[in-house]
């Protein structure tokens, strides 16, 4: 009772816990929600999605084939980034209500 009560009054915090089930939600559903929202791109507007996709493959082609292998690496690194920067945000926000638990200990 004493914990509802806790809880009632903001007393008592839930957001560690919750944080990192957001954070773990973000991390899978992100990417899966973009491929999602591709998939139906390509279903919705098939017409659009074949000249957009001919003409990136006429300017990949194009390309020297260095630059097409510096072009997928900067694709896997910048969603190895964008992985990182989602973790750290959550990291930050989880350091935060640890600082707030140590000083509110007393």
């Amino acid at each position: 009772m004493d914990n509802l009560l806790a809880f009632l009054r903001f007393e008592l915090f839930i957001s560690q816990p919750v944080l990192i089930v957001f954070y773990y939600l973000g991390a899978l559903g992100i990417p899966l929600l973009a491929g999602w929202m591709a998939y139906r791109f390509r279903t919705l507007f098939p017409d659009l999605q074949r000249r957009l996709q001919q003409q990136g493959k006429l300017l990949f082609r194009q390309l020297p084939r260095r630059y097409q292998i510096w072009m997928i690496l900067f694709f896997m690194l910048a969603f190895l980034f964008m992985n990182l920067i989602w973790r750290m945000m959550f990291e930050y926000l989880l350091a935060f209500m640890q600082m707030r638990d140590a000083l509110t200990a007393t």
